[in-house]
């Protein structure tokens, strides 16, 4: 994946400087995300809690898709 083409789906704000963008793939199976200004890191599979709860792991952290903004 080229840079330009990364398009972001959501938002998390981790402080007042930044977070993490996130870009869903067309099958809404994964996702891709960036720390702002940084290049896009890999893929990561979407996967669900007992109670449905979608989330992906990136850099040893849980992040809750319903977290982000759009």
């Amino acid at each position: 994946m080229k840079a330009n083409e990364f398009k972001a789906h959501g938002y998390y704000t981790i402080c007042n400087g930044g977070g993490i963008e996130v870009m869903l793939s067309q099958s809404s199976n994964e996702v891709i995300y960036r720390i702002f200004g940084k290049v896009a890191q890999r893929w990561q599979e979407i996967k669900y809690t007992n109670e449905g709860r979608p989330y992906f792991i990136a850099r040893k952290t849980v992040y809750y898709l319903d977290e982000f903004m759009r």
